[in-house]
């Protein structure tokens, strides 16, 4: 029961954040079709969709039980800050030592 009540949430979660999105993208879709605005228009639903894609991931990411540790929670956080610094020039966000090394390291050889 428990687990069809998470399944629930999720797919209410989803449907109401992909739902909201596509409306956002049929609204510029259908607004007055001025040559002057449709790259900017263009742009936005380009933006909106890759939003959308990303939300999805982190909900999957978010249930996904291999990724219920703390350890794998931090390294996602700094790349989610990673993400944010690069896309708007910010400091770097500080967390804790790393827990795990990052997914793209190479495990270090123990002697």
């Amino acid at each position: 029961m428990k687990e069809l009540r998470m399944r629930t949430r999720l797919a209410k979660d989803i449907h109401d954040d992909v739902g909201s999105g596509l409306a956002r993208v049929a609204a510029l879709a259908r607004s007055p079709k001025r040559v002057t605005d449709a790259e900017s228009r263009f742009e936005k639903m380009g933006t909106i969709s890759s939003e959308l894609l990303d939300n999805l991931r982190d909900v999957v990411w978010m249930n996904d039980p291999r990724n219920g540790t703390l350890d794998l929670l931090l390294v996602r956080l700094r790349e989610f800050a990673g993400s944010l610094r690069g896309q708007r020039g910010h400091g770097a966000l500080r967390l804790p030592g790393p827990c795990l090394p990052r997914p793209s390291a190479a495990p270090s050889a123990a002697t």
